[in-house]
């Protein structure tokens, strides 16, 4: 009680040590030399902060709390935390958050979470959501893994979810960099508790309908995404954005069923108009940097090609049986116009056809 009453008066005491401070006051151990509660909260701390991705504990509680109880602040969770969590739901409530900690870094650290070949959809979801930086859906997507995980829902329903989540986020926050409202942390939130209360699978499926259709509402529209795609650069000095142009390249790819014969992540980036060429022949970095002069090769192809001239890599890449955009295939030269066409091209395919295949 002590330990709370400093943090009421200005203590800066972490969401953490107050919650674990209530699990040992209300769990009461019958034998002497054992800690149940101080073991369980070890593994619950050791689960999240042995992650090699950044989470918290104060976070998960967080998301945990959002994704069964009611829509409050961070600040104002504890005081509610206790009037939920009494000595006799105490043991239960710690044991449930044990296993959560184990679906939360699972959902945030991929490689963690060991799903399987037939679970890649669902990883490859989980893995962009990260590579966009974007954490208010985590409460939803941990009801949904629950759901799951608990045999409530079948793969392809956690995936239609997903991969719905991963098409708004690529496209309202990775392109178009719009700030999330309270209003979509608070909709994440309130579909999050709904699948948690949800008596079935036919129910949650009714959900995960609402979930598309609330989040097809806010898109951004074709225009704002196409005005925009072009500021998606790569080159070794603007490498900030490398990981991102390469999921787009990568599903882009995969749409138009390119037979690269090389595993994904094993590919490399490519640029047409190489890197050497910047600022000459008015091609400024922003365009030598643009998707639109960007093809994916196998690490091998790209040592044949280097800084050689377009029209010697072309030789090269149909030499190798490589499957060329037909842009590339039908051009003589390669210039600065070339690549805002198809830079354009890309941005209006990835808006209509490879995000819409998502959408469903």
């Amino acid at each position: 009680m002590i330990f709370e009453t400093l943090n009421t008066r200005g203590k800066d005491l972490g969401l953490a040590d107050l919650v674990k401070n209530h699990f040992t006051r209300l769990i009461k151990e019958k034998t002497k030399g054992l800690d149940h509660a101080k073991d369980q909260w070890q593994k619950l701390r050791e689960t999240i902060e042995g992650s090699k991705v950044d989470i918290s504990t104060d976070t998960f509680i967080y998301h945990y709390w959002l994704s069964k109880y009611e829509y409050i602040t961070a600040k104002a969770l504890f005081k509610s935390f206790k009037k939920q969590v009494k000595k006799s739901n105490a043991n239960s409530e710690l044991s449930i958050m044990l296993r959560d900690a184990d679906y939360y870094r699972s959902i945030h650290e991929v490689e963690y979470g060991t799903w399987t070949k037939h679970e890649t959809e669902i990883a490859d979801a989980l893995s962009a959501l990260m590579l966009f930086r974007v954490r208010q859906q985590a409460p939803c997507v941990l009801s949904l893994v629950r759901a799951y995980r608990n045999e409530v829902i079948k793969k392809k329903s956690l995936e239609l979810a997903l991969t719905a989540i991963e098409n708004f986020h690529f496209q309202f926050t990775a392109i178009t960099s719009q700030r999330s409202s309270g209003g979509i942390s608070g909709m994440y939130a309130a579909l999050a508790r709904r699948i948690y209360a949800a008596k079935d699978s036919q129910e949650i499926a009714g959900i995960i309908k609402e979930i598309k259709q609330k989040l097809a509402e806010r898109i951004p529209s074709e225009g704002e995404f196409v005005a925009l795609f072009p500021e998606l650069i790569y080159t070794n000095t603007l490498s900030k954005q490398r990981a991102l142009v390469k999921y787009v390249l990568v599903e882009i790819a995969k749409h138009d069923q390119l037979a690269l014969l090389c595993n994904w992540n094993e590919l490399t980036i490519e640029h047409i108009i190489p890197q050497s060429k910047i600022d000459e022949f008015n091609f400024p970095e922003e365009i030598i940097g643009q998707i639109g002069n960007l093809i994916l090769v196998p690490p091998k192809l790209n040592e044949k090609l280097k800084d050689k001239s377009f029209q010697e890599k072309k030789t090269i890449l149909l030499e190798a049986n490589y499957p060329l955009p037909e842009e590339i295939d039908s051009a003589n030269v390669w210039t600065h116009e070339n690549i805002e066409d198809r830079t354009f091209n890309i941005a209006t395919k990835a808006y209509r056809e490879v995000s819409a295949s998502k959408k469903y």
